[in-house]
């Protein structure tokens, strides 16, 4: 949820214009696999806390899914697999004022 907004505007910078449609639609089909597997790993682990299992497996699974994601982030950083921000579009400036005192 917190990525998401940021995503959206970096989908574009991957590709070509005409497949900016593929990606988005690649990256939303990657997002649903993983947000189904890891919500099944982390139920499973909170399942397994509740019946008898260790207390602490639920707390372990989420750590080691954000240290992970970190990593990855670190990864395509360091590899400079990243868009750079400076050659991204900039967003369109907005009059901050209302409709009623621009007129």
């Amino acid at each position: 949820m917190t990525a998401q907004p940021f995503v959206m505007e970096l989908i574009p910078a991957f590709g070509r214009a005409e497949l900016t449609g593929t990606f988005y639609g690649l990256f939303h089909a990657v997002s649903g696999v993983t947000a189904a597997g890891t919500g099944a790993g982390v139920g499973w682990a909170m399942d397994t806390a509740t019946s008898g299992g260790p207390a602490w497996l639920p707390y372990a699974c989420c750590t080691a899914l954000g240290l992970t994601s970190a990593a990855a982030v670190t990864q395509l950083h360091r590899r400079r697999s990243l868009p750079d921000p400076a050659a991204l579009p900039a967003a369109p400036h907005r009059d901050p004022r209302p409709l009623s005192e621009t007129k």
